[in-house]
């Protein structure tokens, strides 16, 4: 059933989500472009003829994050990436803004059920990546990636406090 693979797809922990998991730790391990790759078809995105859709998914992310040119993706260059993704007044010198994080769960909760749900990451991700068609594969990536890192209880949603959680994290660990 879809919340046994849920389960079974979360006991294998994917370096990727390790990485995300431990942002606010002093020592994050590295992720490779393997690693993604590896991720990429843990969580079923199709790799197309000869793995050519991860090639590019991951190539791709690699190419925007990796600043120092190395073939792996670390700590600091992913907070960086993450500081350009959410937006400035989120975060402010004591941490997280409520009345800001409010707005954009709202936002998220398309139908009002105060649950996230794969759909409606998918949908938010694909409105601020743009419509080409790869852009569209690695919206699929960001929503399950999100809720891979975030969704504790494993539920297959987030909860606004899974989310504010998450938030918190990202907030801690944009300050070291």
């Amino acid at each position: 059933t879809k919340k046994q693979n849920k389960k079974n797809h979360m006991s294998k922990k994917s370096p990727v989500v390790v990485l995300l998991q431990t942002l606010d730790e002093e020592h994050s391990p590295p992720v490779t472009t393997k690693e993604i790759k590896e991720y990429l078809r843990l969580i079923g995105v199709r790799g197309g003829t000869f793995g050519i859709v991860h090639q590019l998914i991951s190539s791709r992310i690699m190419e925007r994050l990796d600043l120092d040119k190395d073939d792996v993706l670390e700590k600091s260059e992913l907070l960086s990436a993450i500081k350009q993704v959410f937006p400035e007044n989120l975060f402010d010198s004591s941490g997280l803004k409520k009345d800001v994080f409010e707005n954009v769960f709202s936002e998220l909760d398309k139908d009002g059920d105060s649950q996230i749900s794969i759909e409606e990451l998918r949908q938010y991700a694909k409105k601020e990546m743009g419509s080409n068609i790869l852009s569209q594969d690695a919206a699929d990536v960001v929503a399950k990636l999100v809720l891979d890192v975030f969704d504790t209880d494993n539920s297959g949603n987030l909860s606004k406090n899974e989310l504010q959680k998450g938030a918190e994290m990202i907030s801690q660990a944009r300050e070291k």
